[in-house]
């Protein structure tokens, strides 16, 4: 894996960065509310001290047929816990993720992998998901879930 900079915060304030080389911002970074684990199972509990992170530069695994003059941004940031679907929740996931070159636009949408679209192909949608906060070089979201994330201009 070609890691660029995994950042880990404790909920103390503590960081740990696993590439102290690095210059500059992280291609993203996550905030999981401390709700997150509400409404699971006592066993679905148990495995979630499982949380993944993947970065995917290129979009190619992310096709949409249904994308009309709108284009990418960003890297996709892929969230998981312990492979358990979560969604619906209380307080939002915020995650803001630098944008591929500088942006100088304000109709940016936040969006997500939804498996469920264009026949079970899988599409962007941005239900759930709203921009909380941008500059021309990142984008910061919230979402009422975990899934694949992205930012996605509208050049409409």
């Amino acid at each position: 894996y070609n890691t660029h900079n995994v950042q880990l915060n404790g909920p103390d304030g503590s960081r740990l960065l696993l590439d102290p080389r690095s210059k500059g911002h992280p291609l993203g970074s996550v905030n999981l509310p401390s709700s997150l684990t509400n409404g699971l199972s006592p066993q679905e509990k148990k495995h979630a001290c499982r949380v993944h992170f993947t970065f995917y530069t290129k979009n190619t695994l992310f096709q949409d047929a249904s994308l009309d003059n709108q284009t990418f941004v960003s890297p996709v940031l892929g969230s998981s816990v312990a492979n358990l679907s979560i969604s619906n929740l209380s307080e939002k996931i915020e995650f803001t993720i630098t944008n591929m070159k500088p942006i100088h636009a304000t109709n940016m949408s936040c969006v997500f992998w939804d498996f469920k679209l264009n026949g079970g192909g899988g599409g962007w949608s941005s239900d759930g998901c709203s921009v909380v906060n941008f500059t021309s070089d990142y984008t910061t979201c919230n979402c009422d879930h975990l899934t694949s994330f992205a930012i996605l201009l509208d050049l409409s």
